[in-house]
């Protein structure tokens, strides 16, 4: 069994560098947390020489791949799994094609695909799981409202991004265009956004 965390900041992770993150570096921030589907180091190359390219360096947190189901499910995941159970926005499937299915046991709660993201509030308590097909730029108003409480309160108002690599096995291998392209036609009827 999974050792489950009694909170948010009692977690740690690590970094692609090799670095232990001990979460109560994210007291007081919104965090959001999203699953890729790379191997260690594919997620930063991909940022940093095709999209958005030119050596960009991104100023979040960038965690080591991990297993995010199964026995040897990652405590951050087990958490957030146990806290939010599903995603808010599709409570009713696993996963689309059962050949994907390849952990075990299987659970209700599992992440389903790449791309899961799961949104935690100031305070530490997980506020929102979003699936794969939600538009991670569709967030930004449950962002600003975490953030807006934050104000409210006389408190710093900051934003922690983190991103786990997900193990190859059990998930697509998409690049990342199929993705963005879901997002940019998603819920827009279709309509195609300009790059």
């Amino acid at each position: 069994m999974t050792f489950i965390a009694k909170t948010f900041y009692d977690l740690k992770a690590t970094t692609l560098e090799g670095d232990s993150v001990d979460f109560n570096v994210f007291r007081g921030r919104v965090v959001l947390i999203e699953n890729e589907n790379c191997s260690n180091g594919e997620i930063l190359n991909s940022l940093q020489h095709v999209r958005p390219g030119g050596g960009f360096q991104p100023s979040f947190t960038i965690f080591e791949k991990c297993d995010v189901n199964g026995t040897r499910t990652h405590p951050v995941f087990a958490y957030l799994k146990d806290k939010l159970p599903y995603p808010d926005d599709d409570s009713t499937s696993l996963m689309q094609d059962p050949k994907f299915l390849v952990w075990s046991p299987i659970n209700r709660t599992d992440v389903s695909w790449n791309f899961e993201k799961f949104l935690i509030g100031p305070e530490g308590e997980p506020f929102k799981r979003y699936s794969k097909m939600f538009p991670t730029i569709d967030i930004e108003p449950d962002i600003q409202r975490l953030m807006y409480s934050l104000c409210f309160e006389s408190r710093v108002s900051t934003v922690a991004t983190v991103t786990f690599a997900l193990p190859d096995e059990g998930f697509s291998r998409d690049s990342g265009a199929e993705r963005r392209e879901r997002e940019r036609e998603g819920e827009r009827g279709g309509e195609r956004l300009p790059e």
